[in-house]
């Protein structure tokens, strides 16, 4: 375990969001689509991914899951790059990171059965394919509201972006119930968990 990763274990714990908002193009166009406020530097100025913290079944050690394309460095779980489900050791991915990085603890903790169904769970995703598709119709326009109140497509998860598999998964720890886990965008997904008390208000560690 490197320096940055102890400290990781005392400021983090199962369950948590990361929230990220990089400088690049692509990440300022998802986030404003996602209605965010990108052109903020020094506030919270809305997220472009977001990742969950959970702990490794086999290192017994924390580290963030997500489900990206853009991120190329060796996953933990396989040593290997890909895209998809993958996990990363926190302080480095946070260190890294070229942007802005948010942590929003969850009120309540995991108890031991949720850590334990939460790391199984995560790792059972591990190499499921990005969903391309399912991130562009998460933006917040008046179509996709529109298709979300009234076209009802059925939950898909065969392939997951960022914030499907952060609502499937605290769905699956029976942390929150969302209606369609395949249908939220990053600032959705974070607004919502603040507004239900979900998890406290984010600290900016980067």
């Amino acid at each position: 375990m490197t320096a940055n990763d102890s400290t990781a274990e005392r400021l983090y714990r199962s369950g948590d969001l990361v929230g990220f908002s990089a400088d690049g193009p692509l990440s300022f166009g998802i986030n404003l689509a996602t209605c965010g406020w990108p052109m903020q530097p020094r506030k919270w100025r809305g997220l472009s991914h977001v990742a969950i913290v959970a702990r490794d079944p086999i290192a017994d050690q924390l580290v963030l899951w997500e489900s990206t394309s853009l991120y190329r460095r060796p996953c933990i779980h396989c040593e290997e790059v890909h895209g998809g489900v993958q996990s990363h050791w926190i302080g480095s991915r946070v260190l890294t990171y070229g942007g802005a990085v948010w942590h929003y603890r969850l009120r309540q903790p995991l108890d031991e059965e949720q850590n334990f169904q939460l790391a199984y769970y995560l790792q059972g995703e591990h190499g499921k394919t990005y969903d391309n598709l399912g991130a562009f119709r998460s933006r917040e326009t008046p179509l996709s509201l529109l298709e979300r109140c009234f076209a009802r497509r059925p939950e898909d998860l065969t392939s997951i972006f960022c914030s499907e598999l952060i609502a499937a998964a605290w769905r699956h720890v029976g942390r929150w119930n969302p209606p369609d886990a395949s249908r939220w965008s990053p600032n959705r997904l974070a607004r919502t968990a603040l507004a239900i008390g979900l998890v406290d208000e984010p600290r900016r560690v980067r």
